[in-house]
């Protein structure tokens, strides 16, 4: 017999169940005694979990974010008189790590920042094109 946790989706009630079936042959999960919804297998539960926390963790595009300001630094520093259309574009990619940023945050203060990173940016966008 193998024993197999679930905790509930609404109530957070844990139950346990002993069966001979393996993990892949249990379908259902039994309802839960609050009866506003069926338990979820805490392996489930887990990945549901990581999902949710993977999908709101904006590290890559603080990453992504910094290396274009960094590329966008360089650019600005070299000679060539040409550099107009990269530094667009470069802001256009920025943009993309601000509003996917933005989109990701649940926090108050990660949201301010973004709205004040897309002023910044529109201002910059603006420099550019009086530039070209």
């Amino acid at each position: 017999m193998t024993k197999y946790m679930f905790k509930c989706r609404t109530c957070n009630t844990l139950m346990s169940i002993e069966t001979d079936l393996t993990q892949d042959k249990i379908h259902m999960a039994p309802p839960c005694p609050c009866g506003k919804s069926r338990m979820l297998s805490l392996n489930s539960y887990e990945y549901e979990q990581s999902d949710y926390i993977e999908k709101i963790d904006i590290s890559e595009e603080r990453v992504r974010l910094t290396n274009h300001c960094a590329y966008f630094n360089t650019i600005l520093q070299e000679k060539d008189p040409s550099k107009g259309k990269k530094l667009s574009f470069i802001l256009q990619e920025m943009g993309r790590e601000i509003n996917t940023t933005g989109s990701k945050a649940n926090d108050v203060d990660i949201q301010k920042s973004v709205i004040l990173m897309k002023d910044e940016l529109e201002k910059a966008k603006e420099q550019i094109l009086n530039v070209l």
